[in-house]
């Protein structure tokens, strides 16, 4: 039998097998045919078998000969062997491309060794290298998925770790380019392909020392294709209580000392004086507090009151953490509409409801001497706390709803928009306990005729019910933004890249509080139109960035129209220098001007009394009353901020990372919470302390004040070093790519591909 054969044409290794598996026969197989005729006649039909293979095999690879092959590459240049050598690479999908060098990459596998449940507890991990350098603090880094934007955290944040194929993060400059502020880092997830899990976690915590526990349940159900993308998850998360008296806490009203039952003490109460010097005859020594006997219904004998004091731990009915409860559904549907088209909608609900405990009502009464129950023959003080009606309490219920729209698609000349849009209602609801009211009872007590007996313990049954002060709010957003980039146009060094964004939000906020009966609700407005561009210019082109490096500038400007404070007007410009392919340096400046907050603003204005307070001007500890809401005197602020940064990645040391960063804050008219209050704090603002005649603190208003001016100054510099030890890689965490997919954790669908 002849086969064709082409002289020029050289056998690939499979080729060569087949020939050698048509002419040759090993020592095995000619020993097997020499004494078997019949294994003879299963050889030649083999060997035809076989035959027929390398005939096709030999036709294809002289088809594919024939074939022309791809042009090479024009701009290749040989290497000192004479030998030109071409690597070709495709760039993972949903990564970011730019010059500006990323923070940290995380692969799947380093993504897996954080151990995290969902994205947001993988944010939590990571938050060293995700937090702005600009201290400015506020909002969180900024969040996009395969390198777009999305409608909100919310709608990604409960992706699965294994569903995660890498993590970048970028400084702050990278913000600009997609229509945020330049004071937030950049986040990228780039997802896997085909993925879909469906997933139950319960949590449960303790502390150490006891009291306190969390216990989570929570079902999510995760698929991803290749174009569509389907998240739901349903939480629910009760906590426990923690009081002051599981931890040991020193109650500050310790000089007076109340109790269930009630004590006895001199008149006035607190100079140190004894009781009656009779009754300190009859006990031997002098007697400043005696304990009010239980179980008396009549007169009582002077000599009942020689007993100890009676103790009551209060910090069994004051909270240092409340008992909570909180629900929450979260669901996330996208669709890509075309190639480079897609739309995403999120829809959330979360109810939170909490209930803390702030102490027993208490009082000082006066006992006259002319009470038929008075034994004592003087004016007596009589402290107690009263277990009836019930301890003060204050209950805060919340609820909230979102939605969340977002669109990603690209114009003419390659330009790249997107479309976002979310709205958002908070609906409070708070219920503080007011300290009942006491001077009918003491009135009874002082009473020349039908005087009530005041140490039969049953006052609490004459007090009056407890009075509830509530103050309810609704805030509302609508936000509305429009962004495209692309570029605008080349020059020698590389093109010139613009950003462009427009939006719209208007927030409402309703409040109604109960102390304001009868003058109804107050609300309050903010509409803002606003507009900004980021331009990117690169300086030095190919010939000079041999030697030179990469040089670009970048510039910004911004206008933001406020219907209630005016206009604000932002602007900054930095530059990016990278030497060599291992170090970068950056410099920018940023400046602009912050208006405070609606809620800062118009918050209902809530008294809450009995807080534990320390009083650092007499070292002492008190209940009092905090005053919090919105101040509406507040005003507008100014911004400076510069930053100066240094990115090196030594090339003889696989995965090791240096970055230091210098930056410099400026504020002047900063709006900020009231701080701590010392005796400084209390001379700048007098109006902000109630003190009784005696000094003793009464009340504070905590509402935000304006700063004249803020600065700072810090250097932050830190190692990341990332290496594999041991083992080769292997393929993505479960469900992720190449990955088996652990029992129970997801993984592909059935007949997709491992992403």
């Amino acid at each position: 039998m002849l086969f064709p054969m082409t002289p020029s044409l050289p056998l690939r290794s499979d080729d060569a097998v087949a020939m050698r598996r048509l002419f040759g026969l090993s020592l095995a197989s000619a020993l097997l045919i020499a004494t078997s005729p019949a294994a003879l006649a299963a050889s030649l039909d083999g060997a035809e078998v076989d035959a027929k293979a390398a005939s096709a095999t030999v036709a294809q690879a002289q088809d594919a000969a024939q074939t022309p092959a791809d042009p090479p590459p024009p701009d290749t240049e040989p290497d000192d062997d004479g030998e030109t050598i071409v690597v070709r690479a495709e760039r993972l999908r949903g990564s970011i491309q730019t010059d500006i060098p990323p923070v940290t990459e995380l692969d799947a596998q380093d993504v897996a060794s954080y151990g995290a449940s969902s994205l947001a507890e993988l944010l939590q991990q990571i938050a060293p290298q995700t937090g702005s350098a600009r201290g400015r603090g506020g909002d969180g880094p900024v969040v996009l998925l395969n390198g777009q934007r999305v409608s909100g955290f919310r709608a990604i944040r409960d992706i699965p770790p294994e569903a995660i194929a890498k993590v970048e993060v970028f400084p702050e400059e990278l913000a600009l380019k997609y229509g945020f502020r330049p004071d937030q880092r950049v986040i990228n997830f780039v997802l896997v392909e085909n993925y879909q899990s469906l997933a139950a976690e319960v949590d449960n915590g303790l502390s150490t020392q006891g009291g306190y526990g969390t216990t989570e349940f929570e079902g999510t159900f995760t698929k991803l294709g290749k174009n569509t993308r389907l998240i739901v998850d349903v939480e629910y998360e009760m906590a426990t209580a923690l009081r002051e008296s599981e931890r040991g806490i020193v109650q500050p009203d310790s000089s007076a000392p109340f109790a269930l039952g009630g004590n006895v003490g001199a008149s006035p109460f607190g100079t140190g004086a004894e009781i009656s010097p009779a009754l300190s005859a009859l006990a031997g020594r002098p007697v400043t507090l005696a304990g009010v006997p239980q179980g008396l219904t009549g007169a009582p004998a002077l000599s009942a009151f020689t007993n100890a004091p009676n103790t009551t731990d209060l910090g069994e009915f004051r909270t240092l953490i409340p008992n909570s409860d909180r629900i929450q559904a979260n669901a996330t549907y996208a669709r890509n509409l075309g190639p480079d088209t897609n739309v995403q909608v999120n829809a959330t609900y979360t109810n939170n409801f909490a209930t803390s405990l702030l102490g027993l009502n208490t009082a000082t009464f006066t006992v006259p001497a002319a009470n038929p129950f008075n034994p004592f023959g003087r004016d007596v003080s009589l402290l107690t706390a009263f277990g009836d009606p019930r301890a003060i309490t204050r209950t805060v219920d919340t609820d909230t709803y979102s939605l969340g729209f977002n669109a990603n698609g690209v114009l003419p000349a390659n330009w790249k928009w997107a479309l976002t849009g979310d709205y958002t209602r908070i609906d409070t609801l708070t219920i503080i306990d007011q300290p009942v009211d006491t001077s009918a009872v003491q009135a009874a007590i002082s009473r020349t005729t039908g005087a009530i007996n005041p140490f039969t313990g049953t006052l609490g049954t004459l007090l009056p019910g407890l009075v509830s002060d509530s103050a309810e709010s609704r805030n509302q957003l609508f936000n509305a933004q429009f962004t495209a980039n692309g570029k605008l146009t080349d020059l020698p060094a590389g093109p010139v890249n613009l950003t462009l964004v427009g939006g719209f939000a208007r927030r409402l906020q309703d409040s109604t509080d109960s102390r304001r009966a009868g003058q109804g609700s107050v609300s309050l407005t903010r509409s803002e139109a606003n507009v900004s561009a980021n331009i990117d210019v690169p300086l030095v082109d190919t010939y000079m960035s041999d030697w030179f490096g990469k040089l670009s500038v970048n510039g910004n400007l911004g206008y933001r129209e406020l219907s209630d404070i005016g206009g604000l007007l932002s602007f900054g410009y930095g530059l990016n220098w990278s030497p060599t392919d291992t170090l970068t340096i950056q410099a920018s400046l940023i400046g602009e001007e912050a208006a405070p907050g609606i809620g800062q603003l118009g918050d209902p204005q809530i008294v809450t009394p009995n807080v534990s307070t320390f009083d650092l001007a007499r070292n002492e500890t008190v209940l009092a009353t905090i005053i919090s809401g919105g101040n509406p005197l507040l005003t507008a602020e100014e911004r400076r901020d510069v930053k100066v940064s240094l990115s090196y990645r030594p090339p003889f040391v696989e995965g090791l990372d240096f970055l230091a960063e210098f930056i410099r804050n400026r504020s002047y008219g900063t709006t900020a919470s009231f701080p701590i209050l010392t005796p400084e704090i209390e001379a700048a603002f007098p109006d902000r302390i109630i003190r009784d005649t005696d000094g003793t603190l009464l009340a504070i208003d905590q509402r935000a004040i304006n700063y004249d001016r803020v600065t700072s100054d810090r250097l932050r510099y830190g190692i990341n070093f990332s290496k594999r030890i041991g083992g080769e890689a292997r393929g993505g965490g479960a469900g992720g790519p190449g990955g088996p997919g652990r029992q129970g954790a997801g993984g592909p669908p059935p007949g997709g591909p491992g992403g």
